[in-house]
């Protein structure tokens, strides 16, 4: 079994990616056409897989608009197996406005000497929230600071070892998404009330372009209109690759419920899907 060092060194091609990016809001990130958690400034994709010897790693970063920018980092993998992998489930998510997000931890061990205590230090400040645990000890927590978290475990064999992992966790804000989606929403009726039909287009995935491209033309003319029966937009539902939002419009007399989805699309973006 490996010692401590061997073991971190082990780890290394492994551990997430937590670099910074700079573009305007609603930037989309892939590592090697994986797509990354984002969360201000910061990204995050744990365990982009690797092959023995020398890696590209390929980072994208696309806007709304469908601009891009590239950059390649190339690192060495040894093609070494961690003798101890942790898992986060999930790896992302939203904190809600009053609550954290949940994250479960499950640990495998490939050591043939077994684990007989346990310490977790959630949130990778070097203070572990607890040590001593039994092998068996169920690994959860609740995150409430957006950002990218750190979580580490360290396992104690018999003997003594101590074997490390860690994952990251990148928590997102709900309030902060909830600006964008109002944004993006705000930005499709401007363009459309500006006969901007393209602008409004770019602010859809590929599919729903195609649905509402004569959607749009039916509706320019009447798009004052229409937008001066919208109530509030208001969010639904929230998840780290989706959200619900919903609107009342009156029609014809008719109060009706319209729901609008946003879908994160492959590159990272955000975009809207359907409505």
């Amino acid at each position: 079994m490996a010692d401590t060092g061997d073991a971190e060194k082990s780890l290394k091609p492994q551990r997430p990616l937590y670099p910074h990016v700079q573009g305007p809001p609603n930037i989309g990130i892939t590592v090697n056409g994986i797509a990354a958690s984002v969360q201000g400034n910061m990204f995050l994709a744990n365990h982009v897989p690797l092959t023995v010897g020398s890696n590209t790693l390929t980072v994208t970063a696309t806007t709304l608009q469908g601009q891009t920018a590239t950059t390649s980092v190339t690192l060495t993998s040894t093609g070494t197996t961690a003798p101890l992998t942790l898992e986060a489930t999930p790896d992302s998510g939203i904190r809600g406005e009053f609550a954290p997000l949940p994250v479960t931890f499950t640990y495998h061990l490939t050591s043939a000497s077994p684990a007989q205590m346990l310490a977790m230090d959630f949130d990778g400040d070097g203070s572990f929230e607890f040590t001593d645990a039994p092998p068996d000890t169920v690994l959860s927590g609740g995150y409430s600071t957006p950002g990218i978290q750190i979580a580490r475990l360290q396992v104690t064999d018999p003997q003594g070892l101590v074997t490390t992992a860690e994952v990251g966790i990148l928590v997102q804000d709900v309030v902060a998404m909830d600006v964008m989606f109002k944004g993006m929403w705000e930005s499709i009726n401007t363009a459309l009330l500006a006969s901007d039909k393209a602008a409004a287009l770019s602010l859809l995935t590929p599919r729903a372009r195609e649905v509402f491209d004569p959607v749009f033309d039916a509706l320019l003319p009447h798009m004052a209109d229409v937008v001066a029966t919208f109530t509030a937009f208001q969010g639904v539902n929230v998840t780290s690759s989706y959200a619900e939002y919903a609107l009342n419009a009156t029609i014809n007399g008719e109060n009706r419920l319209f729901l609008i989805y946003f879908l994160k699309d492959a590159d990272g973006v955000w975009r809207l899907e359907a409505m």
